[in-house]
Formats: structure tokens, sequence, C-alpha cells
């Protein structure tokens, strides 16, 4: 029998003996986690699963990657730039085994939700960890011994992106440790690289708190169990990833400066004394512009750097094909056409302007169902109406301009890349702007 329970974290999972003592229960698990390796080798059997390692930063002894030699754990050693050059300490990693036939989805979810994954190989034992293209996920799996040690074996896997978090975590209370431990383990670049798709900048709020409260975290060693911590030499002061990142962001009336896409807002100058982090960091930051500024950037969108965010003021006022999600069938399953959605600055000047308008465009399935916040297409049938009425609040005439965030991408044509805008919020995140 398949039991839910209820753990915040990695270092909460039940013990061995727990899990031995379950006679015919199974303990099935959901948490919030930061991904570190994908593998199957190609020598495997056919049939055989892959392995998924993930990490929530919290220290479990009782793990199989902590006591045994699994695949790759001689040679992976997860390196996030910030604390300890020795890299993750081993009881910080868990093991989740990857079933044959979820191994694709899982390549795949990760491949779409971060471009730079495509430059992996997930059956190459020296190109298969990722540890510092900051992908967080929604795991979903059992719990397992193995030689007497703790396990996983996957059930479901999501990765978090901006389109869905908001979605799977709406208070953020669930993801609000992860990030903080994310944040003391992580140099600035790591960070950076996970705010191009995952919604950081929402963990911003009580940081320097939460970094008060955990200040010895991230330097205490496995098996330590004194309740004091030592200070750190005095050699050189670090500051975490995300601290770096947000410290004293603020943004600035735009419409006065020339328009260069490289323009960014910029951090304290001194914050921090490695100006080189600083620049590392600042041209992954969102870009706060107006809508004029935004028209004028679309015409150079191909030197746009993929992924990048920008927020701007605006109105939905369409979208194309004028009847939305027709849902067709494709061998044993669905799709759904995809479509665009029109912007302007302000409703009336869609018929007066039409050239004054964006355009989101949603290419792929992937960005149809981030956008609709649903795991596959073929959920969409059920939801039409309930769609359909939350797109006619958005082109109601008498809502006003809220703050949209889109993003850039491409999608390939037979002989070149085109690029375009596409949404980096949800229909229902911009169904709480138009209605607040």
């Amino acid at each position: 029998m398949l039991k839910s329970i209820n753990c915040d974290s990695i270092s909460e999972l039940p013990s061995p003996e727990q899990i031995q003592d379950s006679f015919n229960d199974k303990y099935k698990v959901t948490l919030p986690v930061y991904v570190l390796l994908l593998y199957k080798s190609t020598s495997w059997k056919v049939n055989a699963p892959g392995v998924l390692y993930v990490t929530d930063f919290t220290p479990y002894e009782e793990s199989t990657y902590n006591n045994i030699a699994l695949p790759l754990t001689d040679v992976a050693n997860f390196e996030l730039e910030c604390r300890s050059e020795r890299g993750l300490d081993r009881n910080r990693v868990f093991s989740i085994n990857v079933p044959d036939h979820l191994f694709s989805k899982v390549e795949q979810d990760l491949r779409e939700t971060n471009i730079r994954m495509n430059d992996y190989d997930f059956s190459h034992a020296h190109n298969c960890k990722f540890e510092q293209e900051g992908m967080f996920s929604r795991v979903v799996f059992v719990l397992k011994l193995y030689q007497g040690y703790v396990e996983g074996t996957l059930i479901s896997f999501k990765t978090l992106n901006r389109s869905n978090t908001k979605a799977y975590y709406p208070n953020h209370h669930s993801l609000n440790s992860l990030v903080s431990n994310f944040n003391l383990f992580s140099g600035p670049r790591v960070v950076a690289n996970a705010s191009m798709h995952f919604p950081i900048e929402l963990f911003n709020s009580g940081q320097k708190k939460e970094m008060k409260k955990n200040s010895s975290f991230a330097s205490q060693r496995s098996g330590d169990d004194s309740s004091e911590t030592s200070a750190p030499p005095k050699k050189k002061q670090t500051t975490s990833g995300m601290a770096l990142l947000f410290q004293q962001h603020k943004t600035s009336d735009d419409t006065q400066r020339d328009i260069s896409i490289d323009s960014q807002p910029s951090l304290a100058e001194n914050a921090v004394d490695n100006n080189s982090q600083i620049q590392d960091c600042d041209k992954f930051l969102i870009s706060t512009y107006s809508f004029s500024r935004m028209l004028q950037v679309s015409r150079k969108l191909s030197e746009v750097e993929d992924n990048r965010v920008f927020e701007f003021p605006g109105c939905i006022v369409g979208m194309m094909p004028d009847a939305p999600f027709v849902i067709k069938p494709f061998k044993r399953t669905m799709k759904a056409t995809y479509f665009k959605l029109i912007v302007a600055e302000l409703r009336d000047t869609a018929l007066l302007y039409p050239d004054s308008c964006l355009t989101l465009e949603f290419h792929t399935e992937r960005e149809v169902c981030d956008f609709l916040s649903i795991d596959e297409v073929e959920e969409l049938y059920t939801h039409v109406p309930k769609i359909n009425n939350s797109l006619k609040t958005i082109f109601c005439e008498k809502t006003h301009p809220i703050n949209l965030r889109v993003r850039k991408t491409v999608t390939e044509g037979q002989d070149m890349k085109i690029p375009y805008w596409t949404s980096a919020l949800s229909l229902n995140d911009i169904l709480s702007s138009v209605e607040s």
C-alpha cells in the first residue's frame, strides 16, 4: 500500500528501521529539490533504471549515496562555487532511481526548461552532472532500501520555472528553506544561472534575517554535533550567491536612457569587493523597461540573450487565432494549436496603432503547458471552459495595464533560428494582477 508522508526536507526522511518495519506499506514523498546529475549508461540493460542525484542541502546519514558506491560516486564532486572547494558532503546528496519509461521525460523536461541542458549527454559519465545550472524541481518518489540504506524510486518529476513555480507552491513556504540553503551553498554565478529560468527573486524577502539565522549552516561538516560553531577564518569574507545578486537592487526609470540591450539595473557600488562577480550576476537580473523601450528592444531581438527576462507595463488585448486552444488528435494523444497573445501599451492604442504592439508566442507544448499551469496537454481538454473565462477577463475593456514579464527564446526553422517573445508568467499570474 502506498502511503504519503509529510517531510519538509530530506533530513526528515524515515530511518531504514522505520521503512523496514512498515511491512507492506510503501512511503511516498513529495519534495522540492535542487538537481545535480542525471545518468544512464548505454552499457546498462535496456530496461535498467537511470540515476538522479538531488539535494536540498540538508544532511541525511542513512542514504545509499552516503554509504555505498553508486554509479559515479567515485568521480562526482558537486561544486557550487561558494563555501567548500571539496564540494557537497556526501550526506547531503540523495539518490533516486529513474525507471526506464520516465528517463526520457526527465531528460526532455530539463532540456525544455534550460536551453543550456542541451550541452549535456546523460549517457556519458563525464558530461552528465550539471550542479551549476540552477535546476530546481518537484519530485515525487517512493522510499526503498538498498543494502540497508535509503534511496528513492521516481514517480513524478517536474522542473520548476518562472511559469509553474507559483502553481505548485503558491505560498512559497515549502521552497523557502531550499532556496535559503541554496543561497548559502552557492556562488553568484550559480545563482545567476538559476535566475534565468527560476523565480529566485521571489525568495529575496527576509533574506538577511534568514542568512543571519542560518549563518553557520553551510560551514558545518557531517557528524559535527557541537552546539557552538567556530568563526570562519579571517582570510576573506565570502558573500553568498543570492545576497550578492539581490543586495540593494533597485529599479530606475529607463525612459531617458539610450537604447542598449546590455543595459541592466545596477547593484550598489559597495555591495561586495569583487566587481567581476557583480558583472557576472548583473547581466541575468530582470530588466524593467517602459513599453516604448520594449518596442525598441524588440527590433533587435536577435541580439538579446536567450531566456533573458524583461518586465514592462502593458495590456493583453487579444490573441491569435481567435478561437483559442483548438485541440486536435495526434496519433494516440492530443495536441493544442499554438497561439499568440497581443500586447499593447494601452487598450485603445491597439486599434489606432497596430504596429505598436508586441506579440507573445507559444510554439512548444512545454510553453503552452507552463502558461496554463498544467503538466500535460491532455489536461487541457477538461480545463478549456475555465481557461476561456480567464482570457475573457484579461481581454476585458475595463482592465488596466499590469506588469508583464517576457523572455526571449528561439524556434528553429529549416535553415535558421527565429527569435520570439514568450510569457515568463502563467495565465493565473496575469489573471491575479488583472483582478487586483
